[in-house]
């Protein structure tokens, strides 16, 4: 670790103009919003935590504080606040399964860290080694006795050890600055067509506010657009780009429509998120528009009123769906929500 200074406390810490730097002193944080901005810029998978209560009854909150402790011997841990009712639940159970998730189980996630009575309603289980019960159709589980609780803060630390497990195949579910993500079929499409062929790509974003992001044009208003290969359509590739052209943090959540386009151009639609506000996304040259006052018929390019009224109707009720056809017709398949949820994942139940 030579060549690397590190500052003690009181130190002044130099940023750059561009970042903002909290503080915490004496264990208070200086501004919990911006802390939890920072936490939340680390993208963690998204489980769902069983167990039973000392009356045998089935409980389980949805958790993203999870990982790996040791190999030998192969301990797992989460965290709850030592505040919630679940707490107690965890620290007096024989053991746990940790049930790790899919991306098409936004909804099941939900489910979990809700204050549901009926969160295994229509749910047929197995039992773990203590009895916790295992959920069917997950990316894996682990089933788990309790090793330790350690009181850490305000959450404690729970540590189990693994006595089964399993896995299959599937796309996993993150959870990025309060949201869930799924990851999409892009690699399958980029390998339809040859690396080098261009493909339009248009960005249905939001802002912080939510406001819909647009580009103004002489004639009204469209969508922001990228021109990429097909080798570029991939998550790091892509996020990369939504982030340079809106010069600033951005996230992309799912494709939103894949059409055909004229001249048989493969015109792909994302949606996501810009993390800044009005004048910022002003300063990068595009506008933000309140969703309530959208005119879809504003966006003159050839597929884009369709794409932005249909997205302005599944807003209402943030049930979204993806388009896949041409600019005549084509079909819609729903997906879960990935509406924002700014609960904390770690403490429901």
């Amino acid at each position: 670790m030579t060549g690397r200074a590190f500052a003690k406390k009181g130190d002044a810490v130099n940023v750059s103009a561009q970042q903002v730097a909290g503080s915490a002193v004496d264990g208070v944080i200086e501004d919990i919003g911006l802390y939890r901005q920072v936490l939340g810029a680390f993208m963690t998978g998204v489980t769902v935590i069983t167990t039973l209560d000392q009356e045998g009854r089935q409980r389980g909150i949805t958790a993203n504080s999870f990982t790996s402790v040791s190999l030998d011997p192969p301990l797992v841990l989460f965290c709850v606040d030592y505040r919630a009712a679940s707490y107690e639940t965890f620290q007096n159970a024989e053991g746990f399964v940790v049930h790790i998730l899919g991306s098409e189980q936004q909804e099941l996630a939900r489910t979990f860290a809700s204050k549901s009575e009926q969160k295994f309603a229509g749910i047929t289980t197995a039992p773990g080694v203590s009895g916790a019960p295992i959920l069917p159709g997950v990316h894996g589980w682990l089933d788990c006795t309790l090793h330790d609780v350690v009181i850490a803060g305000d959450h404690a630390i729970v540590i189990g050890e693994v006595q089964r497990y399993s896995a299959e195949p599937a796309r996993p579910l993150g959870f990025y600055q309060g949201r869930f993500f799924g990851f999409n079929n892009d690699q399958e499409i980029g390998s339809l067509i040859p690396h080098s062929a261009p493909i339009a790509v248009g960005w249905m974003m939001q802002s912080q506010g939510g406001a819909i992001v647009a580009a103004r044009t002489e004639s009204g208003f469209a969508l922001p657009s990228s021109r990429l290969r097909a080798n570029q359509i991939h998550s790091e590739a892509l996020i990369a780009e939504a982030g340079s052209l809106f010069d600033t943090l951005a996230s992309v959540e799912f494709l939103y429509s894949v059409y055909e386009g004229g001249n048989d151009q493969l015109s792909l639609v994302y949606r996501g998120q810009v993390f800044a506000d009005a004048a910022e996304i002003e300063k990068a040259g595009f506008v933000c528009l309140d969703p309530g006052r959208v005119d879809p018929a504003a966006f003159t390019r050839p597929g884009e009123a369709a794409v932005v009224g249909r997205y302005l109707e599944e807003l209402v009720g943030e049930r979204f769906g993806v388009y896949a056809g041409t600019l005549a017709e084509g079909s819609i398949a729903r997906v879960a929500d990935v509406a924002a949820d700014t609960r904390s994942n770690d403490d429901n139940e």
